[in-house]
């Protein structure tokens, strides 16, 4: 998605490895991968073990568009009162 921004975390226990674009990297646990919020540049995080489960913590921000709205509060401000 344009203007999305796309974040990677690797957990622990073991280590990982990420592309980004052309190149390939050794992703170690506590390491974070940003995407280029561009909607082109090719990105993955990989498990290449082929007897254990890895995690990841995915991180992702879009912003949908609603289209206009009035510029005035959702809810009417009311004054606050101290109690007795």
């Amino acid at each position: 998605m344009p203007e999305s921004a796309e974040v990677w975390i690797k957990l622990l226990p073991d280590s990982a490895y990420l592309t980004l674009g052309s190149e390939v990297r050794e992703m170690p646990p506590h390491t974070a991968m940003l995407s280029p919020p561009n909607s082109q540049t090719v990105h993955a995080v990989m498990n290449l073990s082929k007897d254990k489960t890895q995690t990841w913590l995915y991180i992702d921000h879009y912003e949908f568009p609603i289209g206009s709205r009035p510029n005035r509060p959702y809810v009417e401000p009311k004054v606050l009162t101290s109690a007795p």
